[in-house]
């Protein structure tokens, strides 16, 4: 009877580690799904910032573009305000030339008509 009562008690032991090993096993698949979690969210964050030094990075050629094509308008605008100057500063003479023509024509046209006279 003693050893009856021997090996039920042994086999309760074994029946209780194997539930405490189950347990122990189900414990580690859920802080491997939890590690998993966490390495997958590492690894959004990588490619995250990833993406954001690329779209820093685009930024910055697009802003160093965009200041090339400043100083290019500037550029412009100083060549458009220079001629814009030179016509100024030649338009009385092309003026007084034009008048002189027009003078030296019509006076031709009279000494023409004279002529025909």
């Amino acid at each position: 009877r003693v050893r009856i009562n021997d090996m039920q008690g042994k086999r309760q032991a074994l029946i209780n580690q194997h539930a405490m090993v189950t347990q122990q096993i189900a414990d580690l698949g859920q802080t491997f799904l939890i590690v998993e979690d966490d390495l997958q969210k590492i690894e959004d964050d990588f490619f995250e910032s990833g993406r954001r030094i690329d779209t820093e990075a685009k930024a910055r050629e697009d802003y160093k573009r965009s200041i090339k094509e400043l100083e290019e308008s500037i550029r412009n605008k100083k060549k458009a305000k220079d001629s814009l100057c030179d016509a100024q500063r030649i338009e009385p003479q092309t003026r007084l030339i034009a008048h002189n023509l027009t003078k030296q024509l019509k006076s031709l046209l009279q000494a023409k008509l004279r002529e025909e006279v």
